[in-house]
């Protein structure tokens, strides 16, 4: 048996040996093969190596307290999902949850400089299984307060690069890019916890086409952009896409707070102006015969 863990050890990198742990910390039980299962009152709950994809490992979770949407649902559904994970549509298929990992996770204090702002002094890699965990569950821990930033972590952030301020009680980045402004919040929306998430289109008032041009984009980036999920904010008449990045119950500080800061500053780069000129009637109805076109095939 040692020589067999030693063996297993050495195939793995020097990332896996920390998130195999956190997860065996939070119940889950390995195959030996690169997957976990973890026995819930919802049943059992599979995560399983889903690839590599550049600096990112991916993850796919199934079972549990995992929804089953529709192909039509995923950006509704995401909006309303726990922790890191999304939902996307694959090709001749059902909707997936996916996980995205980057590689090289630190300890939370490090890769930002947050001192001691009351943030939970936890590891990346813990929190991360702690988030899927509760997203496996259905328990989202709502009996315990969320980990938010105070005033001075937007101090931290400046010093990393970032232009940011503090208002209305939230912690706002502001991403100004060639031709687009978006502003990033990180905030807390029970009971799927703690996120970093930016309006990048209002969808009332817009005609159907357009509308179904900009979800068709959005389900697309949704697919092939890491850890950022585009997701339809409820609450009003037609809503908002938004792209967000979720955390669960804590703030993830440290390297995954910075991969989420860049994961949310690309899907503003590759999307935002895309959907604006969507507004157009006439290029939307184009869009949607291209994607007809290649559906068809």
């Amino acid at each position: 048996m040692s020589a067999m863990c030693e063996t297993l050890a050495d195939a793995l990198t020097p990332d896996e040996l920390p998130l195999r742990s956190a997860l065996a910390d939070c119940g889950w039980q390995t195959d030996g093969q690169r997957s976990w299962r973890l026995s819930t009152r919802h049943g059992d709950a599979l995560l399983s190596e889903a690839g590599d994809r550049d600096s990112w490992r991916q993850y796919r979770l199934v079972g549990g307290a995992v929804p089953k949407p529709a192909c039509n649902l995923v950006l509704h559904d995401n909006y309303h999902l726990f922790g890191p994970a999304k939902l996307v549509v694959r090709a001749g298929g059902p909707p997936v949850c996916r996980l995205d990992v980057p590689d090289g996770l630190e300890k939370s204090s490090a890769g930002l400089p947050w001192g001691d702002h009351g943030l939970d002094a936890l590891d990346a890699y813990a929190a991360w299984a702690e988030a899927v965990s509760a997203c496996a569950t259905g328990d989202y821990g709502q009996d315990r307060p969320a980990s938010l930033p105070d005033e001075s972590v937007a101090d931290e952030l400046q010093r990393a690069g970032w232009s940011t301020s503090w208002d209305d009680g939230l912690l706002h980045v502001h991403v100004q890019l060639p031709g687009v402004y978006r502003q990033l919040a990180i905030e807390h929306r029970p009971p799927v916890g703690v996120k970093l998430a930016t309006e990048l289109v209002r969808l009332d008032g817009l005609d159907d086409q357009c509308v179904e041009a900009m979800l068709v984009l959005a389900a697309e980036a949704n697919a092939r952009l890491p850890l950022v999920r585009m997701a339809i904010e409820d609450g009003t008449e037609g809503g908002a896409l938004r792209a967000e990045v979720g955390f669960g119950r804590r703030l993830i500080a440290g390297a995954l707070l910075a991969a989420a800061l860049d994961a949310v500053e690309t899907a503003v780069a590759m999307t935002a102006r895309e959907l604006e000129a969507l507004c157009d009637p006439e290029l939307a109805r184009l869009v949607l015969a291209a994607a007809a076109a290649r559906d068809s095939h």
